[in-house]
C-alpha cells in the first residue's frame, strides 16, 4: 500500500484497493457461489460489484479454510507475509538446526513469521526491533532480541557469536 501511496496508485476520492478477504453475497458467476470467501484485491468499501465485463475474475482464490483459521490470517502469516517469510528461510537460506539468524525487524509482520518456526527448527535467533515492549514480546517466545535505538546492533550480533543466516 505504501508503495501505491508513493507512486500514485490511487485515484482522489475512489477508495483504496488492497488485498483482502471477502465474502460472496450474490452470485450468478459459475465459479463463484453464494457465501464462498474470496482472496483478492478488493476496494476499501463494504460491498463490491462486479459484472460480467469484469477480466480479472482468474485474480480471485476461493478460500477453503478446513483449519477454521480466523480468516484475517490470510492477510498475515497464511498469506503474502507468511509466504515471504518462509520461501525465504526455505528456499534461499536452507536454514540447519544449530545455526544462528538475525532476523532484523523481529516483531514486524514478517519477522514474527520468519522468528517462530526458526526456533523450533533448533535454531538460535537473534531478533531486533524498535520498543523494549517488542524486544520483551519476543523474549517470551524464546528469541533472544534487542531494542535497536537502545543497544548497539554490532554489540548484540558479537554477543551473539555472529551469524549464519541474516
Amino acid at each position: 500500500m505504501r508503495t501505491r501511496m508513493v507512486h500514485g496508485g490511487w485515484k482522489l476520492g475512489e477508495p483504496p484497493i488492497a488485498s483482502g478477504v471477502a465474502e460472496v453475497v450474490r452470485s450468478e458467476h459459475p465459479v463463484f457461489p453464494e457465501q464462498a470467501k474470496l482472496f483478492g484485491l478488493f476496494h476499501f468499501q463494504k460491498y463490491e460489484y462486479f459484472d460480467s465485463s469484469y477480466s480479472h475474475w482468474g485474480d480471485f482464490r476461493i478460500l477453503h479454510n478446513e483449519q477454521g483459521i480466523p480468516w484475517t490470517a490470510y492477510l498475515s502469516a497464511a498469506g503474502l507475509n507468511g509466504k515471504t517469510a518462509f520461501y525465504g528461510l526455505k528456499a534461499l537460506a536452507h536454514p540447519q538446526p544449530r545455526e544462528k539468524i538475525f532476523v532484523t525487524t523481529g516483531a514486524g509482520s514478517v519477522g514474527l513469521v520468519v522468528c517462530q518456526p526458526c526456533t523450533s527448527w533448533g535454531l538460535s535467533v537473534l531478533a531486533s526491533t524498535d520498543t523494549d515492549e517488542k524486544a520483551e514480546y519476543l523474549r517470551s517466545l524464546g528469541i533472544s532480541a534487542f531494542n535497536y535505538r537502545t543497544a548497539s546492533t554490532s554489540h548484540e550480533l558479537e554477543k551473539f557469536g555472529g551469524v549464519d543466516i541474516y
